[in-house]
């Protein structure tokens, strides 16, 4: 029994030893992180080059994000900038949008070693480092507006486009109207309450010709908060900006007022 102990206290032991496990991997992140504020960011690098070799796979995305976060800036540190920027270039998308702490110190330290002088456009800086990263940040920021559904109005008389809004009925729209190739009539949006019809008066590109082409979905939060998104879609003249619509309206009153924009857009 006693021999038995003994082993299990030194598997114990070993496995607290792992040198890839998430607090071991902290623990040399923290130590290189003092030398690169000690000035000796090459031997931080060799540190951290050092972890990710051993250790990268075993971590989880945030880990890793955070592995390659620091060793970026320790090799920006060190004056090596293109190396900085390659080792950005390996960090995943979807992991930067799961992971917006992260993400958010990727972004900076791209901003260190591969600034992008004059914004992104990304239909055309799909392969610049920063523009890249700061992309997958904004659909991580987008992804973080959770708790929209579209529900089904069961009132009668409303269309198909109409989505239930808690105890203020529904909201409905009618459908695009064009006149001629330069002439677009946007939706009117309605409340519908009992046998109540209200027309809405509209915020942001709700009511732009050039965008209100772009209502895909209608998702609603709550009693006063809905989502309006749709995309990517073009400028609704045939324009060559194109943009993925996401935007957050409340309706207060008698008006649908733009809350928050996460719309991304390539020009």
């Amino acid at each position: 029994m006693r021999k038995f102990l003994v082993l299990v206290l030194l598997l114990a032991g070993r496995a607290a030893a792992d040198p890839c496990d998430a607090a071991s991997a902290k623990k040399v992140r923290s130590d290189a992180d003092k030398l690169v504020k000690a000035k000796q960011a090459a031997k931080a690098v060799t540190a951290l080059e050092e972890l990710r070799t051993a250790c990268f796979a075993k971590l989880d995305p945030a880990g890793q994000l955070w592995l390659l976060s620091e060793l970026a800036f320790a090799a920006h540190a060190a004056g090596d900038d293109e190396k900085c920027a390659k080792v950005l270039d390996s960090a995943d998308d979807t992991a930067i949008t799961a992971n917006p702490k992260a993400g958010k110190a990727l972004l900076y330290n791209a901003g260190l070693c591969a600034p992008k002088e004059g914004g992104c456009d990304y239909k055309l800086d799909n392969d610049q480092t920063y523009c890249r990263i700061e992309l997958a940040m904004a659909y991580g920021e987008r992804n973080a507006a959770t708790g929209f559904e579209k529900r089904k109005c069961e009132l009668p008389g409303a269309s198909a486009r109409a989505v239930g809004f808690g105890d203020k009925g529904c909201l409905d729209r009618t459908e695009l109207r064009k006149k001629g190739e330069d002439d677009i009539v946007c939706p009117v949006w309605t409340l519908l309450d009992g046998g109540k019809k209200k027309k809405l008066k509209l915020g942001g590109w709700l009511d732009d010709p050039s965008s209100c082409c772009a209502v895909q979905e209608v998702s609603v939060n709550g009693k006063t908060l809905l989502v309006a998104s749709g995309g990517p879609y073009r400028d609704c003249f045939g324009g060559t900006a194109t943009t993925d619509y996401f935007t957050t309206f409340e309706l207060r009153g008698a008006e649908l007022v733009p809350v928050k924009d996460f719309s991304i857009s390539w020009h």
